[in-house]
């Protein structure tokens, strides 16, 4: 897992290196609760 401040700057590094984006999403509910510890978070 990688954990960042500013998403939006990140994505943009990885895009610069040649990266392409296929799609974005939310991600919430149990799985992520499982996988990151306390519950109630969303993910991008």
């Amino acid at each position: 897992m990688v954990v960042v401040d500013d998403l939006d700057v990140v994505t943009e590094f990885f895009l610069t290196l040649g990266f392409k984006r296929k799609g974005k999403t939310l991600v919430e509910g149990a799985a992520v609760d499982t996988i990151n510890g306390p519950e109630g978070l969303k993910r991008r």
